[in-house]
């Protein structure tokens, strides 16, 4: 191939790839009565469609300062979520909620807040979404339960929305766990962390954790771990999996415990009761691992205001990884029966299982989809089938990601069009191309 084809080439390749414009903007941060910060993210110009989607982010440490971090907005596959949905046409507003840690209460109250803040700003929104992960997913659901006159329809994803004391006893279980096989290496207990860990878990993990936990000779005490906490792993790549669930386990039971207490008015985890299995020797386990015996005052906060009640009135789409490591998949199912004892559930809820390793791990249209679900249960077809050429169009999505939308998307009944045009560049860049070519052949010829 001869340079100057080899140019004409390259540039037709830049022609078809062009970055996007810019598709809106964000406006500055401001402040809630509460002294939350939230921001509001709108289409460019007559492109806004009239709705609205609150994000609601899951748990920042409460060492971290409390204010809109770029890491809260990082959705699947690294890909800011503000940039994606006002790239659809979405007004995009989130909250930092008025604390860090466990901040269900403060959440829900912001995220309340939020969605008046901007009807007072922007304008009445004709729908209001609501999009949650992980610790945000159960501030969305509450809020979703508890406020239909506020939100038309809700994404939850991969949130302990089944049973809150069950969150709890899952991190706490690990804990006792892993203190039974690699003690010393985590001072302090499940109700006590110290400062210097509580302040940065993964520094501390990286350096004196994780040295033992991958070292051939404790693969044993790292297999009795997984079985008897439950962790779910890949067997083929056993050691790198594992890891990742503990070092998960180990920020959330170094961070969450202190704060976690202290807002609840006491200390929520208890395993005075349970017969734990899964252990080459079971018998010796259940005698000697640590027990705890939860306060009556952080059981009772937990049930006012921690728990959801499956009362759901709105469209509601749930997505959760079956091997999510930190929150354990059984929430997802426990929520759908609690919804269905509650009188709810048939087409107004979607479950939408993913066979995956690893918490919130979800591609980004995974979560298209789930979303556009919402969107054809609130809106119906038209508008959902205009959403879905909109996230399958080339500019926007690959060809491998366009082919994975519309094969969930046909799963969970969300109505798609295969007959998307292709992007093509405005009609002056083509202008632009036909001289470009023109230019490259005759420098061919002379």
């Amino acid at each position: 191939m001869s340079v100057a084809i080899l140019r004409w080439t390259l540039m037709i390749g830049a022609v078809c790839s062009l970055p996007l414009a810019a598709m809106g903007e964000c406006l500055p941060d401001a402040m809630q009565a509460s002294g939350a910060e939230y921001r509001i993210c709108m289409p460019e110009g007559d492109r806004w469609n009239g709705n609205l989607v609150i994000y609601c982010h899951g748990f920042v440490s409460p060492y971290e300062a409390v204010e809109v971090s770029e890491d809260t907005l990082t959705g699947p596959d690294g890909r800011s979520l503000a940039d994606i949905f006002v790239e659809l046409g979405y007004a995009f507003a989130v909250t930092s909620y008025s604390a860090n840690g466990l901040a269900i209460r403060e959440g829900l109250a912001d995220v309340v807040d939020l969605r008046g803040l901007f009807a007072e700003g922007m304008g009445e929104p004709v729908n209001t979404y609501l999009l949650g992960f992980s610790m945000g997913s159960l501030i969305a659901t509450q809020a979703a339960e508890q406020h239909p006159e506020l939100f038309q329809g809700c994404v939850a994803a991969c949130g302990p929305i089944g049973d809150f004391t069950m969150q709890i006893d899952w991190f706490g279980d690990f804990r006792v766990a892993f203190d039974y096989f690699f003690s010393p290496l985590f001072p302090g207990s499940p109700v006590n962390i110290p400062e210097f860990i509580a302040g940065n878990p993964l520094a501390y993990y990286l350096i004196f954790v994780r040295p033992f936990i991958t070292a051939p000779q404790n693969e044993g005490k790292l297999r009795e771990l997984v079985a008897v906490a439950g962790l779910p792993v890949d067997e083929e790549r056993f050691v790198q999996t594992a890891e990742e669930a503990v070092v998960s386990l180990f920020f959330f039971n170094g961070a969450a415990p202190n704060d976690t207490i202290r807002k609840l008015g006491g200390q929520p985890y208890d395993n005075a009761g349970v017969r734990y299995t899964g252990t080459s020797n079971d018998l010796r386990y259940n005698a000697l691992v640590e027990r705890f015996r939860a306060d009556a005052a952080a059981q009772t906060e937990i049930a006012a205001h921690y728990e959801t009640s499956g009362q759901i009135a709105i469209p509601y789409v749930l997505i959760h990884t079956e091997g999510d490591q930190v929150v354990p998949f059984a929430h997802a199912p426990m929520y759908v029966e609690k919804v269905a004892a509650a009188g709810g559930g048939g087409e107004g809820l979607t479950f939408i299982p993913v066979d995956r390793l690893g918490h919130c791990n979800f591609r980004t249209t995974e979560v298209l989809v789930a979303f556009s679900r919402a969107v054809y249960l609130v809106e119906g077809a038209d508008e959902c089938l205009a959403l879905g050429r909109q996230i399958t169009d080339p500019a926007m999505t690959t060809a491998q990601e366009r082919s994975n939308f519309f094969v969930m998307a046909e799963r969970y009944d969300v109505p798609v069009d295969r007959n998307v045009a292709i992007a093509l560049p405005p009609f002056s860049s083509l202008w632009a191309l036909l001289l470009g070519i023109i230019m490259q052949w005759l420098a061919l010829l002379f």
